[in-house]
């Protein structure tokens, strides 16, 4: 999540970890909501598309999207369940 502008990025990594330091280089306000690890990169691309198809009226730019606390909720339930 963006705190500055409060959009939510929603992407895939190999280190999710290094990719928010990243990120915080060049935007500090960016922290990592949550994440989860798939058996295969294949498994995530195939949930990221899902998420962005599901939330693409959301979309502002690239993989940035302006969710709701309600959106934000749904994905962290999902990610959680196995």
């Amino acid at each position: 999540k963006d705190f500055n502008t409060g959009y939510y990025k929603i992407g895939i990594s190999n280190n999710p970890e290094y990719r928010e330091k990243t990120l915080q280089s060049e935007k500090p306000t960016i922290e990592m909501v949550c994440n989860k690890k798939y058996v295969s990169r294949r498994m995530a691309l195939s949930f990221e598309q899902a998420l962005h198809k599901t939330f693409s009226e959301k979309r502002v730019r690239g993989e940035w999207f302006e969710l709701n606390p309600n959106d934000v909720e749904e994905i962290k339930s999902t990610l959680n369940s196995d």
